[in-house]
């Protein structure tokens, strides 16, 4: 079996890890710092890649993650609320407008919400599908489906939209998975992340500051896809804080025998 290379670079004042084997993990962990002291937290699925970035300092961010198969695009706005909580029967009616004008050109003719209540969040959310494209090639740009919704959790509110070609592919079920299990972090200076390895062996498991901007690419790939320059790593993470810490993490197979590649530290 190929062993496995592992090369993480940080770039910063001062910094303390650490690195143990732990049962392997579904998606790779992220935590997308707001403030020095408040952060929301998600899963990246195998196969997706993703990006977060600040809208307003301290106030709002936007993540967006994609598939790599080119079937599903998912975009969060996370917002910390200002002002006056807004009840999950509001955030249906609220959804139920916003969703209105799109119900005549689509399939399902009306908006069913779906409201939920996970360990960590209320939420609620409906799917509109484009009556014009059944049967059809979907137009590059277009998308079959849209799921939209709105949360509450800890610290913070979304919206979300989901565009996807088919809402009964995987891909869709994740993307939803991976909204529904956002979580908000506050007052944590060092966040703990898990990213899977190549191989059979554990997970790299480390705790740093959580991050303002990032870039996650968490593979593999689709088997028929073709890359330029060879394939990504199976996991990827560029990230910075607004202090100017910077972190590159990258796992990856290769091709030596056992034993004689090791974690490299610059």
């Amino acid at each position: 079996m190929a062993s496995r290379l592992l090369f993480v670079f940080f770039s910063m004042l001062t910094w303390s890890g650490s690195v143990r084997a732990e049962a392997a993990l579904a998606g790779a962990p992220i935590q997308l710092a707001l403030t020095n002291t408040l952060s929301i937290g998600f899963v990246v699925p195998p196969g997706w890649a993703a990006q977060g970035k600040p809208l307003m300092p301290g106030k709002a961010a936007q993540i967006e993650m994609v598939a790599m198969t080119g079937k599903h695009k998912l975009k969060v706005s996370v917002l910390v609320p200002q002002g006056k909580d807004i009840a999950a029967e509001a955030q249906a009616k609220m959804l139920e407008a916003m969703l209105a004008p799109k119900v005549a050109g689509s399939v399902e003719d009306k908006v069913s919400v779906v409201t939920r209540t996970t360990e960590n969040a209320s939420l609620v959310y409906a799917t509109l599908t484009d009556k014009a494209l059944v049967g059809q090639p979907v137009p590059r740009g277009q998308w079959r489906a849209v799921t939209q919704g709105m949360s509450k959790l800890e610290g913070f509110v979304t919206t979300m939209s989901l565009y996807s070609q088919e809402t009964d592919d995987p891909g869709h079920a994740h993307a939803l998975a991976a909204w529904e299990a956002m979580t908000g972090t506050q007052g944590q200076a060092l966040l703990e992340r898990s990213f899977p390895t190549p191989g059979d062996g554990g997970p790299l498991v480390f705790s740093a500051p959580a991050m303002h901007m990032m870039e996650v690419i968490h593979g593999p790939p689709p088997a028929d896809m073709v890359f330029k320059e060879g394939a990504p790593p199976a996991t990827r993470v560029q990230a910075r804080r607004a202090d100017g810490l910077s972190l590159t993490l990258e796992t990856s197979e290769v091709s030596e025998a056992p034993g004689k590649v090791s974690p490299v530290w610059v």
